[in-house]
């Protein structure tokens, strides 16, 4: 094979992103009167890229993902209106809801502190890649001391996407990023961006004695492709801690660790207890062959207690708005031994490597989950 190297051969990232991270970084807009709410406006994305179309809609059960804080949703009295608005000039909702849903105070589908579904009861509404489209939660009717918070974040500053606000006098636009997605009726997703999207994160703790104590990211890529270095979610690492990040060859079979990175105290900065970005520039890179099973791990080998990020994603479809696509599973084992398990679809590590080069001509034509798209 021969490989084109980007000109700082380090080249680019591929690594699963996420909404905002913990989620308790993030913001959330409270409505308490009727008219007001929350926007999330940009134009959507589709894992089949430009000249896909696809529809949500009531009669196919389409929904809205999203996510609320502490929020009071008790009185009967009370309807949020979840749904889809065409953008007008200004760059606000028009305020017709094509395809909505209201939910009753009382009645469920507001959960604090979590993730939610909300299922479309009425309308339809067709979205082509690239239509801009305003997801809007709206109080139509409030009463006694409701208060509803749906997420965004404004650690992430956005021009587009963007949200806008309404708090007493009229939506306003707001630089801060949409926590959202959208599912067709189909089961595909629809999303801003990949950092639009309501994907969670949990701090693992874990050590060479834990059962596991390797957890790991599971891809593949659809072309021929240059390893450079290793990135993946990690807590600070104190004197007498040590780990490995390592890059696996046939996780899924017999997995043969290709390129073993050490990690102690000198390789991390201090963070407290959370875990953010490292990146471990390798010191001979790898070549990785088309649709073929790798994994990116981490591994406690002191007793010392250690902290790894793994992601939460809404539905295993959300994985086609990620580089790797839907070849991005999570997997776990104990003490090096055996294949990788308790393999998951929605949660794994915060994990991915820098393509340092690739073969074109190597290209595998078999990959259906259209990975690098989004």
């Amino acid at each position: 094979m021969a490989f084109t190297s980007f000109p700082n051969n380090l080249g680019l990232p591929l690594y699963p992103m996420w909404g905002a991270g913990n989620v308790n970084t993030v913001s959330s807009q409270n409505a308490n009167a009727v008219g007001e709410g929350i926007q999330y406006i940009g134009r959507i994305q589709m894992p089949g890229g430009p000249g896909t179309s696809k529809t949500i809609s009531a009669a196919g059960s389409g929904k809205v993902h999203w996510y609320a804080t502490t929020s009071t949703f008790a009185n009967a009295g009370t309807t949020l209106r979840v749904g889809l608005q065409d953008v007008a000039s200004t760059g606000i909702g028009d305020t017709t809801f094509d395809v909505y849903a209201d939910l009753v105070g009382g009645g469920g589908g507001v959960t604090s502190g979590a993730r939610n579904t909300t299922t479309m009861t009425s309308g339809t509404k067709t979205l082509a890649w690239g239509d801009q489209v305003a997801i809007v939660f709206e109080l139509t009717a409030w009463a006694g001391a409701d208060s509803v918070r749906a997420v965004f974040t404004n650690s992430l500053v956005s021009t587009a996407p963007y949200i806008a606000l309404h708090v007493g006098s009229g939506y306003a636009k707001d630089g801060s990023t949409p926590f959202v997605m959208v599912e067709f009726v189909d089961g595909t997703i629809g999303y801003f961006s990949d950092l639009s999207l309501p994907v969670l994160e949990t701090n693992v703790a874990y050590n060479s004695g834990s059962t596991p104590d390797e957890y790991a990211l599971i891809f593949q890529v659809p072309f021929a492709a240059r390893v450079t270095a290793l990135l993946a979610g990690l807590g600070d690492i104190d004197a007498g801690e040590t780990g490995e990040i390592i890059l696996y060859s046939d996780p899924l079979g017999t997995p043969v660790a290709e390129r073993t990175l050490s990690l102690g105290a000198p390789d991390t900065g201090q963070i407290s207890t959370a875990a953010s970005l490292a990146m471990m520039p390798l010191l001979t890179t790898y070549d990785l062959a088309a649709n073929t099973n790798y994994a990116v791990a981490v591994r406690a080998t002191s007793v010392g207690s250690r902290v790894i990020a793994q992601i939460g994603l809404p539905n295993a479809a959300a994985r086609a708005a990620f580089p790797f696509g839907t070849t991005m599973q999570g997997g776990s084992r104990s003490d090096q031994t055996g294949a990788f398990g308790s393999l998951s679809t929605t949660t794994m590590l915060r994990a991915g490597i820098m393509l340092g080069g690739f073969d074109i001509a190597a290209a595998g034509g078999g990959e259906t989950s259209t990975p690098f798209v989004g």
